[in-house]
């Protein structure tokens, strides 16, 4: 889990490439797939989309690394694809899930502290680390 707290968690996996073979298009070649659990009180859904390019994939990192440092990370991180957004808030993070499915959230509150902001951006650093902008 990327974040994990009391029976709510948000789990985030670089499964690929959308496309194995780069085909030199700086734009196309750099959309990742990625794997999400949600995990609420309410159910668990997972999810499996091309919704980050590399660079995207990045800032999240450093938006967590911000965030932990001194809060100074933007209140919002999104992306061109709305499938994931992160907020700051008061007690950690609120991750916006586009496609929620029936019966969860569109959006679940984590709380996390600056140590477990900075797990998540090493683990999610881990995940990108196979995955070069091409």
């Amino acid at each position: 889990m990327l974040f994990d707290d009391q029976g709510c968690g948000i789990g985030l996996k670089v499964m690929r490439y959308e496309f194995a073979a780069a085909r030199g298009d700086a734009y196309d070649d750099n959309w990742l797939v990625v794997r999400g659990e949600v995990v609420t009180p309410e159910g668990r859904r997972t999810f499996t989309e091309p919704c980050l390019l590399t660079d995207e994939a990045r800032r999240l990192s450093a938006w967590l690394r911000e965030a932990a440092a001194d809060g100074g990370a933007p209140a919002v991180l999104d992306f061109i694809e709305p499938t994931l957004t992160f907020r700051r808030v008061p007690e950690g993070v609120r991750v916006g899930l586009a496609h929620a499915g029936p019966g969860l959230p569109d959006a679940v509150d984590v709380r996390v502290g600056p140590a477990g902001l900075l797990r998540a951006a090493d683990a999610w650093d881990a995940e990108l680390a196979p995955f070069p902008a091409r």
